[in-house]
């Protein structure tokens, strides 16, 4: 079996040295662990982390065994302090998701032409506008204080390759689903058979701002939560203090 060069480090660990932030004690962490408690005092260390396969390849898994991932993958539940936000935040989108999947459907019995399409135009339009309303207020204020704050501050750290740049990518997309579907939205009342499209875009959207929630929850909010310490994540909050929301 060939094994992708990314994994060499997992494969073949070697010991790294990290001063506890507690105590000052040098606690030894191989290369194929994420954390481990100082023998000394107990605070649990952190190694750097550093971008691998296992972050985003779906083979990742496969290939360093699942003892060894479920060790280097950090837990979504170890992210705290000024991240909490963020997190609290994607709660609320995942609320908001379901109004999108309610405007989906009835722009979706308005393209059948059914019995039951008359009123379903308005509905969804309705449905739709209060979406676009989270999507282009709350949720572009997220995005910005994640590429304004969080994104710089981790890829100080970590490189532009990998988690960064792969968040920031997705914030492209979404934003360009966001202004398609802004644009259906303000021709819907004059021309309705564009709902397909509308309802199209809705789907569209949804699958890409779950698969955005989720991968953020379980691996970008871990790995800043690791790499950027208790430093860097009080210069988190410092950056937040001055960023003014979204006016709608």
């Amino acid at each position: 079996m060939s094994f992708c060069p990314g994994s060499r480090n997992i494969r073949e660990p070697t010991p790294e040295e990290i001063a506890c932030p507690e105590c000052g004690y040098a606690v030894e962490i191989w290369t194929k662990e994420f954390s481990r408690a100082c023998p000394n005092c107990g605070t649990r260390v952190y190694r750097e982390h550093r971008p691998s396969c296992i972050d985003w390849c779906p083979y990742g898994k496969e290939c360093v065994g699942p003892e060894v991932y479920a060790t280097l993958r950090p837990k979504a539940t170890e992210a705290q302090g000024p991240l909490e936000p963020l997190r609290l935040e994607h709660e609320e989108a995942q609320r908001q998701l379901g109004l999108l999947k309610g405007a989906g459907l009835c722009l979706r019995a308005a393209a059948s032409g059914g019995s039951q399409a008359r009123d379903t135009p308005l509905q969804g339009q309705r449905t739709l506008e209060k979406a676009l309303g989270f999507l282009e207020g709350e949720l572009a204020f997220h995005f910005r204080r994640e590429e304004e704050g969080l994104l710089p501050l981790l890829e100080e750290k970590i490189g532009r390759d990998g988690p960064v740049a792969n968040m920031l990518q997705e914030h492209r997309e979404i934003r360009e689903v966001v202004e398609q579907l802004r644009r259906l939205a303000s021709r819907l009342p004059h021309n309705g058979t564009l709902a397909p499209e509308a309802d199209r875009a809705v789907g569209s959207l949804v699958k890409l701002l779950q698969a955005h929630i989720d991968k953020e929850d379980a691996v970008l909010f871990p790995v800043a939560q690791a790499a950027l310490g208790e430093t860097g994540l009080a210069e988190l909050s410092a950056r937040w203090a001055s960023l003014q929301p979204i006016a709608t």
